[in-house]
C-alpha cells in the first residue's frame, strides 16, 4: 500500500519482494506522485497497481488487497507498507509455519533509525505472540492468513491508520488463532522518524525475557497524535473486559502523551490533537465485540 511514497526506497520494497512472490498487490491512497510510482511500476511483470484515488486510510487499502487475494483464491498474503524492504528468503523462512490454526507469521523488524538492531536474540527462535497491543505483530512483513482475514471480519476501516494491526491482532487472538514470530525471517523497515532519547527503559520481549532499552522518540505528525488518542479509546470500548488488564488502549495515552512533552517538537500541536483525539474518541459510540461463536 502505498501514500506518497519515496519512489527509490518503494523500488527497493517492491524489488525485495517481487523476486520472492508470484504477484504484487500495490494499492495506492491517492498519492500526488502516482505517475512516478506507475513509471516504476512498469520495470516489473509481476506487479499489479490498484488506485483507490483518495486516501482511504491503511485499513481500507489492506481489505483491497486481500480482497483481491481471496477473489484470486490465494490463501496467504504477504502484507507490506511502503518503507520496508525484505532481506533475502524472509518469505521462505515463514512458510513453514503457516497452518489453518495460524492468522498471521511475523519476521523481526530491524529498524534502519535504530541501526537495524534485533531485540530477540535467539535466531532459531519461534515466539508465539500472545498480546495485540504489546509487543504486538505489526502489518509490516505479516505474512496473513486470507480465510482468517475474512473470518474476523477485515481490518477496522474507522481506525484510518494507528493501531489498525493491533486492532486486527485482537480479533484473532479471540477467535483462537495464533500470531508466531519466525526469528530467522527480517525485515528492514523505518518507523517514522525515530530518534534516540536520553531516557532507558525496561522493556519485556516477545519470548517473556527483560532489557533496558533506549527509549527512541516517535516523531509522529500531529494528524497521526489524533489518531493515537482516538482509535485507543475505540479499541479499548470495542473489547472492554478482553483488554482491560493489559495496560493496551486507553492505557497508553498518557504515556504517549508525557513522551511527546519530553521529547518531540511542535509540541503545542500535537497535544491539541492528543486532546482532539480523547473528546471524539469519548464521544464515539461502539459496539462491543464479542468473539464468533465455536471460536
Amino acid at each position: 500500500m502505498t501514500y506518497n511514497p519515496e519512489i527509490e526506497r518503494l523500488r527497493e520494497n517492491i524489488t525485495s519482494i517481487a523476486k520472492q512472490t508470484e504477484t504484487v498487490i500495490v494499492a495506492d491512497n491517492g498519492s500526488k506522485n502516482i505517475d512516478d510510482i506507475k513509471k516504476l511500476l512498469q520495470h516489473y511483470n509481476n506487479v499489479c497497481l490498484v488506485e483507490l484515488h483518495s486516501n482511504k486510510g491503511i485499513a481500507a487499502a489492506l481489505n483491497v488487497i486481500m480482497q483481491k487475494a481471496s477473489d484470486c483464491r490465494v490463501n496467504w498474503v504477504l502484507l507490506m507498507d511502503q518503507d520496508s524492504v525484505a532481506t533475502e528468503n524472509m518469505i521462505a523462512e515463514m512458510l513453514p509455519y503457516v497452518a489453518k490454526n495460524v492468522g498471521i507469521v511475523s519476521p523481526v523488524i530491524l529498524d534502519r533509525n535504530k541501526g537495524f538492531k534485533t531485540k530477540d536474540t535467539n535466531d532459531n527462535a519461534i515466539i508465539e505472540v500472545t498480546t495485540a497491543a504489546r509487543k504486538g505483530i505489526i502489518t509490516a512483513g505479516s505474512l496473513t492468513n486470507v480465510c482468517a482475514w475474512s473470518r474476523v471480519g477485515g481490518f477496522d476501516e474507522y481506525m484510518f491508520i494507528d493501531y489498525v494491526d493491533y486492532d486486527f491482532n485482537e480479533r484473532l487472538l479471540l477467535n483462537g488463532y495464533k500470531l508466531l514470530k519466525v526469528n530467522r525471517a527480517k525485515l528492514i523497515q523505518e518507523v517514522g522518524n525515530a530518534k534516540p532519547t536520553w531516557l532507558y527503559t525496561p522493556r519485556k520481549e516477545s519470548d517473556g525475557s527483560w532489557k533496558i532499552e533506549r527509549f527512541y522518540a516517535f516523531g509522529h505528525s500531529p494528524m497521526r497524535c489524533y489518531y493515537k488518542a482516538r482509535n485507543r479509546i475505540y479499541y479499548t470500548k470495542k473489547y472492554g473486559k478482553y483488554v482491560l488488564n493489559k495496560m493496551e488502549g486507553v492505557y497508553q495515552i498518557p504515556i504517549q502523551m508525557m513522551l511527546v512533552l519530553l521529547f518531540e517538537n511542535n509540541k503545542h500541536e500535537k497535544m491539541k490533537m492528543f486532546i482532539k483525539g480523547v473528546v471524539d474518541g469519548t464521544k464515539k459510540r461502539v459496539e462491543r465485540y464479542h468473539p464468533l461463536c465455536g471460536a
